[in-house]
């Protein structure tokens, strides 16, 4: 990850890196009035210790100086997270977790993750605060150090064995798992028709119940899988745009870079030309 490329704009007081995650202790530098509206590429996990902070995945959401509020935005993302205008910046402090895209596809897989910006406050994040707080201080610190401390982040927002044993919830997630599988093991995706018949139920109602679990129809989130894979070999490889498109089942070149300029900003050359900078 390239420090041109971190989303966060702070002074970093401590910092433990790898090509999977970067965690970092901040003191903001923003002031609430100079944030726009904005998207990052990359998942990230903001842990807020210490001031009152303004989150998109919960607007009531603030923070009381004591609990601390954790807030995941996946790939994406679109919001304006900003601490209060009335916070004194120099008062402040937080944590964040960037995941690699690699990373964010594993863990969003085996935890069934929200695909929108998510947030949860209380006392029962000051253990996570206290175990990410030694982590950026410990010089001795391990990838499964740094993977039990993201492995209990995420797992705040995986969902409750109440919601996931519903009887739409369980092949809601079964969906997910198998839309996702196709896309990033290069098979081509079924026909939902064919899926619906497999799961017994009507097309139509699976297509309803999807959007109410996931918050995006079944081809919206085939999209989103296809971007995720896309970033991740730009990054990790150097497939030439053509095969790449077709790894991510992209009817061509053409089609890969508008949906991903839509989506980034960039072409899918330029985007690899920056993060490798």
């Amino acid at each position: 990850m390239s420090q041109s490329d971190f989303h966060v704009r702070g002074s970093t007081e401590a910092q433990r890196q790898s090509s999977a995650y970067d965690l970092r202790l901040m003191v903001p530098t923003k002031p609430a009035h100079e944030v726009d509206v904005h998207t990052h590429g990359d998942a990230h996990l903001i842990l807020v210790l210490d001031g009152v902070y303004q989150t998109s995945a919960n607007p009531r959401t603030r923070l009381s100086g004591a609990t601390p509020l954790l807030v995941l935005n996946p790939p994406r993302t679109e919001h304006q997270d900003c601490f209060h205008s009335d916070q004194a910046l120099e008062h402040a402090r937080f944590l964040s977790m960037t995941l690699s895209p690699g990373l964010w596809l594993r863990w969003q897989d085996s935890l069934d993750l929200p695909i929108h910006a998510s947030a949860m406050q209380g006392a029962d994040l000051q253990a996570l605060a206290h175990e990410w707080l030694r982590l950026c201080a410990a010089p001795w610190t391990t990838a499964v150090d740094m993977e039990s401390g993201l492995t209990e982040a995420l797992a705040q927002f995986s969902p409750s064995d109440a919601v996931a044993c519903t009887e739409s919830g369980v092949w809601v997630a079964r969906l997910r798992q198998r839309l996702r599988s196709h896309v990033m093991d290069g098979a081509q995706a079924p026909c939902l028709g064919d899926i619906a018949r497999d799961f017994g139920v009507h097309p139509v109602y699976m297509a309803r119940a999807f959007r109410r679990h996931t918050g995006v129809s079944p081809a919206a989130y085939v999209r989103g899988v296809q971007l995720d894979k896309a970033v991740w070999l730009l990054r990790s490889t150097s497939l030439p745009l053509a095969e790449l498109a077709q790894a991510c089942h992209y009817f061509d070149q053409a089609h890969l870079a508008h949906a991903f300029k839509a989506a980034y900003g960039l072409a899918p050359s330029a985007y690899r030309q920056r993060v490798r900078q």
